[in-house]
């Protein structure tokens, strides 16, 4: 059984708690309707061979959070398998989450997810700054998630059962999170923030290892197009596993 997160992460979820709960709203993440372009997505996605895990890292970002007018808003920063094509029916993800609250304060908490269950937050304690790497890998039925801190040499990981794993697609995103209220869906307004870069992002299928940009598969660049802001995936560095989102508007 997870261990209660400390206090302020506690009060990270709390707080988004707070937002949702009279409306029996969950937190969640949803695919992209279209390759290429998203209105939640942004990042790069692989398709093509069954896949068997996922890995990359990226630094928490600091947040620009109103003090004048404060609003709830959030963005999450994830690796994951599944979800990305038209009749996918499960994503397992994980990662970390960069937010603001209604009165202004910035939050910040580590989730995994197995869509279309609810997100699970983590007692991960994480600050702005951290460098963190992921990796989900299915074995089976069963998915092996980790998240590590190296900043803080702090780590989480578990195996869970996954009845119906999807593994048609490995993702690299950074998200605006959705809101369910019932059967619709609402996305949280984008926190702001100055740019995440995603590095040693690798794929596997098929017994190989590789970066996103690999013949094995073909590699889409989804570009996050929003009421308030857009979110540019930069081109793949010559490694093919590395690349930066930048907010835009």
């Amino acid at each position: 059984m997870e261990s209660p997160p400390p206090p302020r992460v506690a009060a990270a979820f709390a707080a988004l708690a707070a937002v949702v709960a009279c409306t029996h709203a969950r937190a969640q993440s949803l695919p992209p309707r279209d390759l290429g372009v998203s209105s939640n997505w942004s990042g790069y996605v692989a398709t093509g061979p069954s896949f068997s895990g996922v890995t990359g890292g990226w630094t928490v970002p600091a947040t620009a959070c109103l003090t004048l007018r404060p609003e709830h808003t959030a963005a999450s920063f994830w690796v994951g398998l599944g979800g990305a094509l038209p009749g996918s029916h499960e994503i397992e993800q994980i990662g970390t989450a960069a937010g603001c609250n209604a009165d202004g304060s910035a939050a910040y908490y580590a989730w995994y997810e197995l869509w279309p269950k609810r997100a699970v937050g983590l007692s991960l304690d994480i600050e702005p700054g951290d460098r963190m790497h992921a990796s989900v890998t299915l074995d089976g039925d069963t998915v092996h998630l980790v998240l590590a801190d190296a900043t803080s040499g702090r780590r989480f990981e578990r195996r869970l059962p996954v009845p119906r794993p999807d593994a048609s697609s490995a993702e690299w995103i950074g998200e605006a999170p959705t809101i369910a209220v019932e059967q619709l869906h609402a996305l949280e307004p984008l926190t702001k923030f100055g740019g995440v870069t995603f590095s040693r992002a690798t794929a596997t299928a098929r017994g190989r290892t590789a970066p996103i940009r690999d013949s094995l598969w073909q590699a889409t660049a989804v570009r996050l197009t929003g009421k308030h802001a857009d979110v540019v995936p930069s081109a793949l560095d010559a490694s093919g596993t590395a690349f930066s989102l930048v907010v835009r508007g």
